[in-house]
């Protein structure tokens, strides 16, 4: 007897796949674009146009891919991605580079990374992990301190940056 695979991938795309939520981005990337190629193009610096087409399609192949993924290995990833970013937050603060009197970059060979905008994905994660716990209220004072600290943890390192763009 074979044994039965615990992890379900998903498959059918219509079964988990939010139209109204995809379109809305997809219009909201339109948008911007828009913008962006109309304040770029009688100046020559069509550049960043294209740089921001790029990183748009990007983003939405990760998209449509991540609707694949178990919820579980998202659950699992989320406090790795939420301590790696703090990790990363750190070193900001240890070795980062300054731009526009903010000491928020990371530049590691030809890659900048502003570890601030990994830092609120990790963070979105690994709050909607904790309050999700089946023996957490967030109505009592204890569970909303402690969802409360998931975020203060990220936030007074931003704060020394100081990046309050972020």
């Amino acid at each position: 007897m074979i044994a039965e695979e615990s992890i379900s991938i998903k498959k059918n795309l219509a079964d988990v796949f939010d139209w109204n939520t995809f379109l809305i981005a997809i219009s909201l990337i339109a948008v911007g674009l828009i913008s962006i190629y109309s304040a770029t193009f009688d100046a020559g610096m069509d550049d960043y146009f294209f740089k921001q087409l790029m990183f748009a399609g990007i983003g939405t192949v990760v998209m449509i891919g991540l609707v694949f993924v178990p919820e579980r290995w998202i659950g699992m990833a989320s406090y790795v991605a939420y301590g790696g970013s703090l990790l990363l937050l750190v070193a900001v603060i240890v070795v980062g580079h300054e731009v526009y009197g903010s000491k928020s970059w990371l530049i590691i060979g030809p890659i900048s990374l502003q570890p601030s905008e990994l830092a609120k994905v990790g963070t979105l994660l690994a709050l909607a992990r904790y309050i999700s716990r089946p023996n957490v209220d967030v109505r009592t004072l204890r569970d909303l301190g402690l969802a409360l600290l998931h975020i203060a943890v990220p936030v007074a390192l931003i704060m020394q940056e100081p990046d309050f763009g972020s």
